[in-house]
């Protein structure tokens, strides 16, 4: 992977639908050939939220780029797991350098908070 060819984006501290909504929508609007999302800070993440990066996967190899996590630990590594999504999603050891200074790469602006126990309907992300 060639740093300078790589968009690298930062995931918030809770990877929800609208997060991963968020980080499509950046990474569908680059051209770079890769796109990392840094998850080293999420705390909680949500099976809605991998469904998400996985169809954000399916959009950048249709355009000849491609996708891959790092940093994924605690609950997100364990629901990454659970949902065995190592054979759709690759995960790389660490986050390239250019992580500190690439444009656009900032903590999410859409944390959510914990679920106030309200079923919410999932919506799909407008990422075209």
């Amino acid at each position: 992977m060639v740093a300078n060819q790589t968009l690298i984006l930062r995931a918030g501290q809770n990877l929800t639908h609208l997060e991963a909504c968020r980080l499509s929508r950046r990474a569908i609007s680059g051209a770079d050939p890769v796109v990392v999302i840094d998850l080293s800070q999420v705390g909680d993440a949500t099976t809605a939220a991998f469904a998400q990066l996985v169809l954000l996967r399916r959009q950048l190899l249709a355009r000849g780029r491609d996708l891959r996590l790092a940093g994924l630990t605690g609950v997100a590594a364990g629901l990454f797991e659970v949902h065995r999504l190592d054979g759709v999603l690759p995960i790389i050891s660490r986050v390239p350098a250019k992580s500190a200074a690439a444009p656009g790469a900032h903590p999410g602006a859409f944390s959510a908070s914990k679920s106030d126990g309200r079923s919410r309907r999932i919506r799909h992300c407008a990422a075209h």
